[in-house]
């Protein structure tokens, strides 16, 4: 087991503490953080989904909707509780746009795990070939569910619009979600698996002189994804706050001890290993999609991006714990 554990984490942040390193020596900037983030999202973890997905016995996947339902739960359910607490709470002492801007933030670093950058090698690890599906069924939900719905909050009209303006905006809410819906659509990273998914289910076969050139970049995800993500932490002011530190604590302990505790009590009858799946992914450590949402609206950047330090930094301690529960 503790093999096992070493064998999944050690790289992981070994990784993120060489691009943090390499931040701090001046190396790589911000500006290199973005660079690498789109050589990810835009190339080599598209490839790499659609190529072990692919691989996939057909069957393999229809067995695996119980998982897809239990992700969807488990981060869908945190996301609508901590946005609708939160907005309530911060209308006490914020305006009320305000309030719901930094309320989405906290939802999004709440409940949106880390699965395209850490999940990338840990899932990889841990369940070889089967990893891939994780990833996509993942991500699927945060870029056409959690993002979208982001947008639709963080976009909406200030305080000072007019009363036209926002009654247009009203008026055009659906249009604009579904907007942004399709804009997800034409990331390879969403389309992509999609794409993979199709084929499999429509039993088209991928040869493998198709897959497994996509393999020579593929394989970088995981490592150019996690260096990204330790310059970024370098890069962003840190505060610690009681706020701070209760969002970290649900993300990397409450939200995946939950399901644990759930599976463990009703106990539903499920594939093998999915329950654990499910549980380690909720696991990781929060996506940096809140702070890059937060850096671009102005809208609690601290508080997200210190989310972000903590989460990826405890999760030293929080996913090793997780994977021996679940062995």
């Amino acid at each position: 087991m503790l093999l096992t554990l070493t064998t999944a984490l050690l790289p992981v942040f070994l990784t993120l503490v060489l691009g943090y390193f390499a931040a701090m020596r001046g190396e790589f900037s911000a500006p290199n953080a973005k660079v690498l983030t789109r050589l990810v999202m835009h190339y080599a973890l598209p490839m790499a989904l659609f190529a072990h997905v692919t691989a996939m016995p057909r069957d393999l996947i229809l067995t695996r909707a119980p998982l897809g339902a239990l992700l969807f739960a488990g981060m869908m359910g945190p996301f609508i509780a901590a946005y609708f607490t939160g907005r309530w709470l911060l209308r006490r002492r914020l305006a009320p746009i305000v309030a719901s801007r930094t309320a989405m933030i906290t939802a999004l670093c709440l409940s949106a795990p880390s699965i395209p950058f850490v999940g990338v090698p840990v899932l990889g690890q841990l369940y070889g070939a089967n990893s891939g599906l994780i990833v996509s069924l993942g991500g699927l939900i945060i870029n056409l569910v959690q993002l979208p719905l982001a947008l639709l909050v963080l976009a909406a009209p200030a305080a000072e619009a007019t009363a036209q303006e926002t009654r247009d905006a009203h008026r055009n809410s659906l249009f604009f979600m579904i907007g942004h819906v399709k804009a997800a659509l034409r990331e390879p990273v969403v389309w992509a698996p999609l794409l993979a998914l199709g084929l499999q289910l429509a039993g088209v076969h991928v040869p493998v002189w198709v897959r497994q050139p996509l393999h020579l970049l593929a394989v970088a995800t995981g490592g150019v994804a996690l260096f990204a993500t330790g310059i970024v932490l370098q890069t962003r002011r840190i505060m610690v706050s009681f706020s701070v530190g209760l969002v970290v604590l649900i993300r990397n302990l409450a939200i995946p001890l939950a399901l644990l505790g759930l599976l463990l009590v009703f106990k539903p009858p499920l594939p093998p290993q999915v329950g654990a799946e499910a549980v380690v992914t909720l696991a990781l450590p929060t996506a940096a999609l809140g702070t890059i949402l937060a850096v671009a609206f102005q809208v609690a950047e601290r508080e997200a991006a210190s989310i972000l330090f903590f989460s990826t930094l405890c999760s030293a301690v929080t996913l090793p714990l997780l994977l021996w529960l679940t062995l």
